[in-house]
């Protein structure tokens, strides 16, 4: 539930400089920085379409010659890294990113880290690093206005001093009422809060992650350290696309137009996908200038990675649709003196004279306000100090002296989608270029990195085995002949993998939207005080209110697991208080009660575990035996379990084994260690697995490691000690790598571990440990598809979906 997603340097730009503030700099009285999705309100508005659109003007691009490159990332920010990383890790070198700073960012208004995110940078192997380095968010609590617990009215004596917030020199936390040149002021109120409850921040069960905060610029540079450890890309910065197009006569094969609105189906998706392009081409043409001088690129792929003034969406005539709210809202990050006993907690702050959202942030002492202004504020009209002196009427009775302000920004809360994400799966929009929300439940920087984390393994796979086709046709006769076979790579059909990004993450943004919408009205409906009593510490939430709430993608130990209802919040909550709770009208106002209730059960949606793939040529829920793994949701990511692996005894999440290395896997529950049918079954998939019927032979090239594309992984239950290595089929532990040895990590036992208990993985993903069950992984954990451990041909089936063949030619 990561809140810290206002003003995102790359993927969320305003048209201020916002590389001359830095953290630990007072920002100037009346220069806040203004949300991009403020300024760019109306930039959509009256442009018109491209008469031929993605084409563009040619004339001044065929006068230079052109730099070519297997994908041009348009911005430097979570997504584009994010997917540049990808590419790294296929090994994919031609790859330009253009950014428009002078450096790398050194400052990030993105600051929260949310559950799946994490989960992300653990498969990137980045997790040790964020875990070390943020605040974890732990606890979230919940205040209102109204009588204390006791029912005693609290009285504060509220003491301003004049000019403490203007001297960017004072960082005294003592002393301050000795200084005789201060003016002081009194007042009195008898305005109360009350902590109504205490909750987790992150439900048990949901992640083996926690939700943590670490800025942005740190995020990017794990990033970038760990592209270029991998001999990958570096940045270019200083570069202004100017404008984009894409040339359907070169690639003639895939004029299909993906105007799809955000009610996308599978036959929508499936029709985009009969068509394929030439992987060789370079249709994308990409004009950008640094130092006043323009520059031509020409691209198989381009993603427009550069926020919500995106020039890659200008230039496709793609338009953005949706509203601004009349809410106002300031944010700040400020080093706060103040006897709130929750400033390093999460919170939520009700009060008479507005809401206040609490985030403690990395370092121990900066903390950010999200801060509430009354109906028909105008963002233009607000100045630094309306920000604390606002801040410090809803905190009242507290005292809240802010001894410096690091950063500030006001912004009107916009929710608006693109009406197209992608152009002939050549060109395809992330992040903020297509889908802009409030920053309040800390989606943005996360949802963009997912977009970048999803489309960047699909164009590695499709460029790495055209890459390896390309240097296979270099190749001379004499060379071929001197072989015994001439392989070329095994290689996915470019549509029908790259049409699953549109289908995918526009209706993961669609969501988003309609979560934004309903999050804001949370936040902006008024608070009753009423006389409702929790004892601290209780809470009002459980996990099973958060499982009534969307699909169980969970394992909390139950060993059962349902659909409960649609993928949002929102419309859960609209189904299940339909004809209980009042619409929102501006006057009725919530419970301190309900508000919590309705936040806690939100937690699913922040915590980033909800997103739902719909059935595609690379997901199929309707063909999978969904019974016989109930806790592992096809389409949803694969969830955490405790289990042993059997060549070291190391208790760990079964996910960590799931790294994005780009390799599909098949996880193996095959049943209990000593059942007379498990190792049968394994053997009996191993030699179709090997077979030349099977995708492994079918798929991989023959000069490649057995495991290179698709990894086996088997998952046993029972005692450990009453199994051997040499029981498991050769299959299962092959011969990999430079040095050619046996890799022994890949069977894990559902047992005790010597120091972490027992996981009870198997309960916890609902499988019977009699019957087993078959999960196909896709290179980013998500689940494609859920088979019988006795149904050989149905994993065939998938990848015969989107793969094309090993082409293994003999020679005489």
């Amino acid at each position: 539930m990561a809140e810290q997603e206002f003003g995102r340097e790359s993927d969320r730009e305003s048209d201020h400089d916002r590389d001359s503030k830095r953290e630990g700099q007072p920002a100037l009285e009346g220069q806040p920085e203004r949300q991009a999705e403020h300024e760019a309100e109306h930039e959509d508005e009256g442009e018109s379409r491209p008469e031929h659109e993605g084409q563009g003007t040619r004339q001044q691009q065929q006068q230079q010659k052109p730099e070519h490159v297997d994908v041009l990332i348009c911005g430097a920010g979570s997504a584009g890294l994010c997917a540049a990383l990808w590419l790294a890790i296929y090994g994919i070198r031609s790859v330009k990113i253009l950014e428009r700073r002078a450096g790398p960012l050194t400052m990030g208004q993105a600051d929260g880290v949310q559950c799946r995110t994490v989960e992300v940078f653990e498969s990137f192997g980045l997790a040790e690093e964020v875990l070390r380095e943020a605040y974890h968010v732990l606890e979230v609590a919940f205040w209102a206005p109204g009588p204390a617990p006791d029912d005693t009215t609290r009285t504060r004596t509220n003491t301003a001093y004049e000019g403490i917030n203007q001297d960017p020199t004072n960082t005294a936390h003592e002393g301050i009422n000795q200084d005789p040149t201060r003016t002081t002021t009194t007042t009195t109120t008898t305005t109360t809060l009350r902590r109504t409850s205490r909750a987790a921040d992150t439900q048990p069960g949901l992640s083996h992650l926690p939700h943590v905060i670490l800025n942005q610029a740190r995020i990017n540079g794990l990033m970038l350290d760990k592209m270029r450890g991998l001999g990958g890309h570096d940045v270019a910065y200083g570069y202004t696309v100017k404008s984009v197009a894409v040339d359907v006569d070169v690639d003639a094969d895939t004029n299909i137009d993906t105007n799809i609105d955000t009610n996308i189906d599978t036959d929508t998706h499936n029709t985009l996908a009969t068509s394929e392009s030439d992987p060789t081409a370079y249709p994308c043409s990409v004009v950008a200038e640094k130092d006043g001088q323009e520059e031509l690129f020409r691209a198989k792929y381009v993603l427009g990675c550069d926020g919500a003034h995106s020039m890659v969406r200008k230039s496709l005539g793609f338009k953005m649709v949706g509203d601004t709210t009349d809410a106002v809202w300031a944010v700040m990050d400020v080093y706060a003196r103040t006897n709130f006993p929750d400033i390093r907690r999460k919170a939520t702050i009700h009060s008479h004279a507005g809401t206040v959202l609490v985030i403690p942030r990395e370092g121990g002492s900066l903390v950010r306000l999200y801060i509430e202004f009354p109906a028909g504020t105008t963002v233009e009209s607000i100045q630094l100090s309306d920000v604390h002196a606002k801040a410090g009427q809803i905190f009242a009775p507290f005292e809240l002296d802010i001894a410096q302000t690091a950063w500030w920004s006001c912004y009107c809360i916009g929710q608006r989608l693109a009406d197209r994400f992608s152009l002939l799966n050549r060109v395809f929009l992330t992040g903020d270029a297509f889908h802009t929300h409030s920053p309040k439940a800390g989606q943005g920087m996360n949802v963009s990195l997912q977009d970048g984390y999803n489309i960047g393994w699909k164009l590695g796979m499709v460029l790495k085995a055209g890459n390896d086709q390309d240097q296979d046709q270099t190749q001379t006769q004499a060379q071929a002949r001197s072989c015994s076979r001439a392989h070329a790579r095994a290689r996915a059909r470019p549509n029908r993998l790259l049409s699953t990004y549109t289908l995918e993450r526009g209706r993961t943004a669609a969501d988003l939207i309609d979560f934004d919408r309903w999050f804001t009205k949370l936040f902006s409906r008024k608070t009753s005080v009423g006389n409702h009593h929790h004892q601290p510490g209780t809470g009002t939430g459980t996990v099973a209110d958060t499982n009534a709430v969307a699909v169980t993608d969970d394992v909390a130990g139950t060993g059962t697991g349902t659909r409960t209802g649609t993928r949002t919040v929102a419309d859960a909550d609209a189904d299940a208080d339909k004809g209980t709770e009042p619409e929102h009208d501006g006057e009725t106002a919530w419970t301190p009660e309900q508000f919590s209730q309705h936040f806690i059960r939100a937690g699913r949606y922040t915590a980033g575990l909800t997103a739902k793939y719909e059935d595609s040529s690379i997901t199929s829920c309707a063909t999978s035996k969904q019974e016989l793994a109930q806790n592992i949701l096809v389409g949803m990511r694969f969830p955490s379990a405790q289990v042993v692996r059997f060549c070291d005894a190391k208790a760990m999440p079964l996910v960590q084994a799931l790294r994005a290395d780009g390799r599909w896997r098949l996880v193996f529950f095959a049943g209990t260690i000593g059942h007379p049918h498990t190792l049968p079954r394994l053997q009996k998939m191993a030699n179709y697995l090997d077979s030349p019927a099977g995708p492994v032979r079918r798929y991989t090239p023959s000069s490649s490691d057995v495991d290179s594309f698709l990894e086996p992984i088997v998952v046993l239950a029972g005692e450990r000690v009453k199994l051997e290595q040499e029981d498991i089929p050769l299959f299962f532990w092959p011969v990999t790598g430079k040095w050619k040895m046996r890799d022994l990590h890949k069977i894990f036992i559902d047992d005790e571990s010597y120091n972490s208990g027992h996981g009870h993985a198997y309960e916890k993903y609902a499988i019977d440990p009699e019957i087993g069950a078959t999960v196909i992984v896709r290179p980013d954990q998500y689940v494609s598809k859920v088979l019988s451990i006795d149904d050989t041909l149905g994993i065939g089936e998938l990848f015969d979906q989107f793969m094309v063949p090993e082409v293994q030619n003999r020679s005489l």
